[in-house]
């Protein structure tokens, strides 16, 4: 990918962000789209199972969706998502080795 076409997708990224920020679900639902994959593999990488997966990951989009007003820096999307899919399946395990 040329230098010019990784600075459009930044370009686009960010205006994404900045209209879900204001309420944009179809804006939300492009940022869905680009990272629905890694949002997978992320919580089905921590929790082993892929079924609990789907569900978790949808979570994770539910919360970041909630939370873009606290995130400071659109260039930290990417991140911020995937730590949010991380600590979605981290609480599913505790929950899981809690029960009796």
């Amino acid at each position: 990918m040329s230098d010019g076409a990784r600075m459009t997708e930044i370009d686009e990224e960010t205006a994404w962000i900045e209209a879900a920020r204001g309420g944009d679900d179809l804006a939300f639902g492009r940022l869905v789209e680009r990272y629905k994959g890694v949002v997978f593999a992320t919580v089905a990488a921590v929790t082993g199972d892929l079924d609990a997966a789907h569900d978790l990951a949808q979570e994770a989009f539910l919360r970041a969706w909630h939370g873009l007003g606290r995130l400071d820096d659109t260039a930290s999307f990417g991140p911020w998502l995937r730590a949010i899919a991380r600590n979605r399946g981290r609480t599913w395990l505790e929950r899981r080795r809690r029960r009796p």
